[in-house]
């Protein structure tokens, strides 16, 4: 087979072609990595505020300034875990293993603060507090929905 010029030029473009879906490929990838970086930010940012919020009113009880302190802290604590939950609903933070693995933490802040800390009004006005309450409730769900282990 003799390379003319009309050969040479097909081979450069497969080439080129070739060269072409590669990029595409490590692009896609980095971007899904980028994103899922950029996930885990946010989840370890919103996770650190929580963890410090519950620390803040344990010290605050080992003090004897609990009473004093629990009522600002409850606001600023239902709302991080509302924020947390928008961000888990609208799948801001998308990947399904995060959120199943902070599903029993996000079980606990239900039934432990909000139930306790929340007024009567805040549990039962579904426009108060909307998005923890629909991601308890697909916890919730999600589990009863998961076959038993043997």
């Amino acid at each position: 087979m003799e390379l003319t010029g009309l050969n040479l030029a097909a081979i450069a473009a497969a080439v080129s072609a070739i060269a072409a879906a590669c990029g595409l490929f490590v692009n896609a990838w980095s971007l899904k990595q980028a994103k899922r970086t950029r996930e885990l930010q946010i989840f370890d940012r919103i996770f650190g505020s929580i963890i410090h919020l519950e620390e803040k009113l344990h010290d605050a009880a080992a003090s004897g300034a609990g009473p004093a302190v629990a009522l600002a802290w409850r606001g600023t604590f239902l709302n991080t875990l509302e924020y947390f939950a928008f961000l888990v609903n609208r799948e801001y933070l998308s990947d399904p293993r995060l959120a199943g693995f902070f599903s029993d933490a996000v079980e606990h802040w239900y039934k432990d603060v909000f139930l306790k800390e929340a007024t009567r009004n805040e549990q039962t006005d579904p426009k108060i507090y909307p998005e923890l309450k629909a991601l308890y409730g697909k916890i919730t769900r999600y589990k009863f929905d998961l076959p038993e282990k043997n």
